[in-house]
Parts: structure tokens; sequence; C-alpha cells
């Protein structure tokens, strides 16, 4: 990445706030590098693909068809190790280990909740997320099945939340 020309490498995200911006800023951080962020209220992806826009951090699921159309050129990935389906794409996180985020979903209930009805939720849960058909079927998206306990997804939500926290107050990103 350029440090000579600050601002002059742009990249899109959805919207002030969202994960692609964060991810960009965290790079942008990381790298050392000064870009200039360019909020769509739309998908950017087209004018990626038309050059107007250099770069821009996008989910596998919707990135791997356009990856795979030749429109867009993958330059890395940014998840905790190389993409399963792109082998030879770098991971982000080989040259800056904090640059580090990928997608995830959890399922949540009121804290009053009994702890046996979590457990059982996250017993099956993690059976159905398991099974060959749904892990099939999350990898075609581009993405890995995961499954973790109840504590170690409450830790994981305090560490992200810390991080991206962080990383909003020294950027002082606030939402539109």
């Amino acid at each position: 990445m350029r440090r000579s020309i600050p601002g002059k490498l742009a990249y899109a995200s959805y919207g002030i706030g969202g994960f692609p911006h964060l991810i960009m800023e965290l790079l942008s951080q990381a790298a050392k590098i000064q870009m200039l962020h360019v909020p769509y209220k739309a998908a950017p992806m087209t004018d990626v693909i038309s050059g107007q826009v250099q770069l821009m951090a996008e989910p596998a699921a919707s990135a791997i068809p356009m990856i795979k159309a030749g429109k867009v050129r993958a330059i890395a990935f940014t998840g905790p190790k190389r993409h399963a389906q792109f082998p030879d794409l770098p991971a982000v996180v080989e040259r800056y280990p904090e640059v580090v985020s990928f997608g995830w979903h959890g399922l949540w209930a009121p804290a009053g909740v009994p702890g046996e009805i979590v457990q059982r939720l996250n017993a099956e849960l993690t059976r159905i997320t398991r099974s060959p058909e749904v892990t099939m079927k999350i990898q075609e998206l581009g993405s890995e099945p995961l499954s973790a306990t109840p504590e170690a997804m409450s830790s994981m939500v305090r560490a992200e939340t810390k991080k991206w926290g962080e990383l909003i107050r020294a950027k002082s990103i606030t939402v539109d």
C-alpha cells in the first residue's frame, strides 16, 4: 500500500460504522496508511467493478461469485486464517495480526432463561451446524461452520465489543 499519496486510495463501504468500514479502518490503522472512505447507501460493488473506487471489504458469500466471474480481484481475506476456497489468497492477519475479523451469527435469549434450556439449545444447534447437509451448505456460501459454548460466545462478544469499541473511539466514528 502506498503511504506516499495519503488519501488517494479510496475504499467503499455500505455506510459509516458497518463491518466493511470498520475492517478497513482497522487495516488503515495497522498499516499506517491514510485511505479515503466512500460510504454508500446501497451496494458499492458496481463502483468497485468499474474502478470508480479501488477497494472494499465484502462478505465472502457475496464476493466469491464476483471473484469467480473475474469481475473483482481478491487481495486478502480478513478471517483468522486463509479461506478454504482460496488457499493461495493471503489472510490480512499474516501481515497485520491485529487485523482479523469474520462474520458470525449468534442465537440470543432473554437473560432469565434457565441454564439447562440454554445448554440444550446450544447442543441442538451444534448438532445441526455439524450435520453434513448444513455444513455443506454453509461451505457452499463461502463460510465456515462454527459452534461455541455459551461461555465461549460470551467471551468472544466481550472481546469483539472491546476491539471495535476502541477503534470507533480512536477514529471518532459516528453513525449518521
